[in-house]
């Protein structure tokens, strides 16, 4: 007798057991095909693998400050459809819903995603206005995919639990119909979840979310090889990025955060914010400048003590025991100089510890009394960093408390001869990026065009024609110190 009880108890635990576990994977079933679905957020509807997602809350100022750069956007994120969805959101009467764009690729080819949330009767409504049969859909995963267009432009388009989504791609469609039924979305990422946390917190702006790899992957295309490592290098470090977007006229402004990895982190960590005090060193026509904050120059050094690549460098640094570096581009006619200057403690730091031993003052070549000396320095990554190209610290002069490098004396000649006449503080680009990017910060990239050298020049000869390579004007990015893996990040583009 106790043995049949003591089975029949058996029975019961194992038939409760699986009672329990159907009992769960029915409410999972019931919550993610009813509750989650119907109070998904528009996040939801976007495929994993996208390259960079507008998070638009402010509709109307969108739509209105975006037109007159709608040609550059088209460019560089392929939104010649915009016009189309501006029509659809017209027909739903959506211009004060907020909307989501999300760029994908598809082959050889970047298809765009828009998704934004409208009641049932209203999309009803739509299916009247278009004159289109409610039952002329193509039925997938359960959901119906509508036509409407030519087969010059044609778009799909579904509505699934109060959002309606619209492509000209239609395997973008289905993906994204696919998406919403997953429970695995980009909000399971941890970096893009890091910083979609910022992105809830401020519902009053435009973001445009950026997913670096892919993003500048698919812009790298359109550059000249040699120009092509700077963003191949910058793969591997930060993954998804945030920044408020603001479009005025004919510029483009973006403030936000980086998420980066752990090495990254390292790397910046001995870095401080400072005011920019080497503006003075640059002449007029620099086009191009780069600068880098540096606290803790030991620590610093630590960090690629064991990286080849970095071992000259870390022997040059050593020596001359900057505080910051700034790295800059000047031209003369078709002939491009590269320099380097360092700001060290010239106390500190002499002349004679960095002279070649058979180093001689050329007296042709001194500018006001300014001599030009042949260094023991070897060649150095500006910034320990690889996406920028190496330089010779072959000659340098000292120019108030920098020591400046150039790879021969012809060009720290030609420089000598232009900050004669005047810096970079009275060229209006500067102007523009003082006035738009923060007064301090660790680092600084600027790149300006003129009548001679235009973007055009680093860019293949398919991509020279573009509407961004005749107008682009300037290109400026700042960030300031990292905290918590997040990288605080200013930029400012004017065409």
């Amino acid at each position: 007798m106790a043995n049949s009880s003591s089975s029949i108890w058996k029975n019961w635990v194992v038939i409760s057991t699986i009672v329990v576990i159907i009992s769960a994977m029915i409410g999972l079933y019931l919550y993610n095909n009813t509750f989650r679905q119907a109070h998904a957020d528009l996040i939801e509807t976007v495929p994993t693998d996208a390259n960079y997602i507008f998070q638009v809350n402010d509709n109307r100022s969108y739509v209105k400050d975006a037109t007159p750069l709608l040609p550059y956007l088209v460019e560089i994120f392929n939104m010649s459809s915009f016009a189309g969805f501006e029509f659809f959101l017209d027909q739903l009467h959506g211009y004060n819903n907020p909307f989501i764009i999300s760029g994908h690729r598809n082959g050889d080819k970047q298809s765009l995603l828009y998704s934004f949330k409208v009641p049932e009767r209203s999309f009803d409504q739509l299916l009247k206005k278009l004159n289109i049969d409610p039952r002329n859909f193509k039925s997938f995963a359960s959901d119906k995919i509508y036509t409407y267009g030519t087969h010059y432009k044609r778009f799909y388009f579904v509505f699934q639990n109060g959002i309606f989504s619209i492509s000209e791609d239609q395997d973008l469609l289905k993906n994204s119909i696919l998406q919403l039924k997953s429970m695995k979305n980009l909000l399971g990422n941890r970096y893009f979840n890091q910083i979609y946390e910022i992105v809830l917190k401020n519902t009053k702006q435009n973001w445009l979310i950026i997913n670096n790899k892919t993003f500048f992957a698919t812009l790298q295309k359109g550059l000249k090889p040699e120009y092509q490592r700077i963003v191949n290098s910058s793969n591997p470090t930060p993954s998804w990025a945030a920044y408020q977007v603001r479009f005025e006229s004919d510029e483009i402004h973006l403030s936000g955060y980086v998420t980066v990895d752990q090495a990254f982190t390292d790397a910046l960590k001995t870095q401080e914010r400072f005011s920019q005090d080497y503006p003075h060193i640059l002449p007029f026509n620099t086009h191009y400048y780069t600068h880098f904050n540096i606290l803790n120059l030991p620590d610093f050094l630590k960090i690629f003590e064991n990286q080849n690549s970095y071992k000259e460098s870390i022997e040059n640094y050593k020596l001359l025991q900057p505080t910051s570096a700034t790295d800059f581009f000047l031209m003369q006619d078709t002939t491009v100089y590269h320099y380097i200057a360092f700001q060290c403690d010239t106390a500190h730091t002499s002349i004679a510890s960095l002279l070649d031993e058979d180093s001689l003052t050329n007296s042709k070549t001194v500018f006001k009394n300014i001599p030009i000396y042949h260094s023991k320095l070897s060649t150095i990554v500006p910034h320990f960093n690889k996406r920028f190209r190496p330089i010779e610290l072959s000659y340098f002069i000292q120019y108030d408390n920098f020591y400046l490098f150039a790879n021969s004396i012809e060009a720290l000649s030609h420089y000598l001869k232009v900050i004669a006449h005047n810096n970079i503080e009275s060229n209006p680009y500067f102007r523009f990026t003082k006035a738009n990017l923060p007064s301090e910060n660790c680092f600084e990239y600027y790149l300006a065009t003129s009548p001679d050298r235009s973007i055009g020049s680093y860019l293949m000869q398919d991509y020279v024609t573009s509407e961004v390579a005749k107008h682009l004007k300037l290109v400026s990015y700042s960030h300031s110190v990292i905290q918590d893996q997040l990288l605080s990040v200013n930029a400012f583009i004017k065409f």
